[in-house]
Parts: structure tokens; sequence; C-alpha cells
């Protein structure tokens, strides 16, 4: 089961989102920033454009994906290798102020400038490959 959990209210210009998570093997915590939300066809709510913050093993990366034409293209922003413990319990913070993000892995801090910046945005957390677990969910404007 694939979880996604997203706010329905928009930011602007300053948030922060805040969990715990932990993985297992291939797993991968990830906070989501998404320009909108929409029903398709069958009443399932989807997002569009978006940016990934992803914690893994080897490190966090951040990744944006567009739709084009009906198709998803993936970038790659910004790759920062460590080393990260699994079945461990570790806090991911981003800080989103106009067009930076100001990330947090347990201690170890990055910081991102964001070309087109979404004006306002939907935060959530998802979950990719293998075990994920959220503990808690913190949004501060």
């Amino acid at each position: 089961t694939k979880l996604i959990l997203l706010s329905r209210k928009k930011y602007s210009s300053h948030a922060k989102i805040i969990t715990r998570c932990a993985f297992e093997e291939l797993g991968a915590p990830l906070i989501v920033i998404t320009d909108k939300l929409y029903t398709d066809d069958r009443s399932v709510v989807r997002y569009g454009d978006y940016l990934e913050v992803v914690l893994y093993r080897e490190g966090v990366n951040v990744w944006r994906m567009k739709m084009q034409d009906g198709k998803v293209t993936w970038k790659l922003l910004m790759s920062v290798t460590f080393s990260v413990c699994e079945n461990t319990i570790h806090t991911l913070e981003v800080e989103i102020e106009e067009d930076m993000l100001f990330i947090k892995a347990d201690s170890k801090k990055m910081t991102l400038r964001i070309d087109e910046m979404y004006p306002s945005y939907h935060l959530g957390i998802n979950a990719c490959e293998g075990i994920n677990r959220f503990f808690d969910l913190k949004i501060e404007e």
C-alpha cells in the first residue's frame, strides 16, 4: 500500500514541514511540495508538478517532477551523500522561504535554491520503495 498524505491548505512564501520517519532496506520516506491537487477521472486525488526531498540509506536527494505531454520528467536537483541508518527514527525537515529550501536530516543541514518555485504549494509526505514508517507530521507557517 502506498502512503500519500498532503495538506488541503496551500502555503505561500514561508512554511516548514517536519516528520519523524524510519525505513528498511530500499525504503525512502520523502517530503512532497506540489503546486496543485486535482481529482482524476476515477475520483482519485492526484498532484501536479512537484518536488521531492527524499531520505534514504545513502543520504538526501531532491527531485523535481514535471508533467509534459502526459509524460513525467524527472530531474535530480541535489544529492548529498552520507550514511543514514535503517530501522532508526530520523527527523526530516524542509523549510521553504521564497525560492530556497532549507533541509535538515537529523543534524545534517543543506540549502537549495529552486528555480521556478511555486508561488503557493501543498505540503505532505510520501513513501517510496520498501518499508517506510512515519511517526508524526507537523506543518508550520
